[in-house]
């Protein structure tokens, strides 16, 4: 089922009836590479790419997605964290974030991580994919450049 013909159901719904969950997992494969590492502010701690990471919460019947990053480190600040949902890849280069950042698919939301997203999964809602990809605006201390740093773009299974 295209996700797109789903996206309104599942992220519109404003109440959810109480129902068992149908669905038992989740699986992510990259579909595009993660661009750029965060700044480590003046500590001797490896950078590490921002992560985006779903987890399914059957309890809930709800859907986390994660914009991982490193923060708190010697003053490193994420000032912003951002969900793109789609269901096409697409090819959009944003070179003023860095020589290999692209946004690997076309948006069809752009979400506010706070530092996730909680999408919550309506009981009648098939099994489908969709295609994920965060991103997290970090601050170094001391006047350091901010970075923007792109997660691997997903294609987000749930069954």
């Amino acid at each position: 089922m295209r996700f797109s013909t789903t996206f309104g159901a599942l992220f519109a719904t404003a109440a959810i009836a109480a129902a068992q969950c149908q669905f038992q997992s989740v699986t992510a494969t990259s579909i595009g590479r993660a661009c750029n590492v965060g700044p480590t502010g003046c500590c001797l701690v490896m950078a590490r790419p921002t992560l985006l990471i779903p987890a399914l919460d059957t309890g809930n019947c709800r859907l986390d997605l994660g914009v991982n990053a490193l923060e708190g480190c010697c003053g490193v600040t994420v000032v912003a964290r951002v969900v793109v949902l789609g269901d096409q890849q697409a090819a959009t280069p944003f070179p003023q974030f860095g020589r290999d950042c692209m946004l690997h698919i076309a948006p069809l939301a752009v979400l506010i991580a706070t530092p996730d997203v909680q999408l919550p999964i309506p009981s009648t809602l098939p099994p489908l994919t969709f295609l994920a990809q965060g991103a997290a605006l970090i601050q170094a201390p001391f006047g350091m450049n901010e970075v923007m740093t792109f997660t691997d773009a997903l294609a987000i299974s749930l069954r």
